[in-house]
């Protein structure tokens, strides 16, 4: 049994998280603004294909700020194959990326190398996410 009932409570849980960093980048935030600001500086497109429930997150770090849409076309730089579950514990930092990758749990299209580059900077969001869920009155999804 998946963590997610359908697309819409992944939309709300996962994409409202990343459409709340945007938010807070909007308002200068001290705390996401640094980490923000270096995914911004990529200028890749970053497709998340989540499966079971599907939905498709497309983080757009070529717009300043980034953008975050769903279920488009936008051609992507990166794209990441991966269940809802797994994808949601990667953000909650219960997840090796590299291990994962390697079991095939998550299939990455595009730059690896540069891909995990990253991943210093992304973890600065793990313990922000776990705070989003409590304040979703979702502790439950930890």
């Amino acid at each position: 049994m998946t963590m997610f009932k359908d697309a819409d409570e992944l939309k709300i849980t996962l994409g409202g998280f990343f459409d709340e960093l945007v938010e807070r980048r909007k308002k200068d935030d001290p705390e996401i603004s640094k980490p923000f600001d270096s995914l911004n500086g990529t200028k890749m497109v970053v497709l998340f294909d989540l499966r079971d429930p599907d939905l498709k997150i497309t983080i757009d770090c070529t717009a300043n700020p980034i953008k975050i849409t769903y279920n488009d076309n936008k051609k992507a730089d990166a794209r990441f194959i991966v269940d809802a579950d797994v994808g949601h514990n990667f953000w909650l930092g219960k997840l090796n990326l590299a291990k994962a990758i390697v079991k095939k749990d998550v299939v990455v299209l595009g730059p690896v190398p540069k891909l995990l580059r990253l991943l210093p900077t992304v973890k600065k969001f793990y313990p922000i996410y776990g705070k989003y869920l409590d304040n979703l009155d979702r502790a439950d999804l930890k």
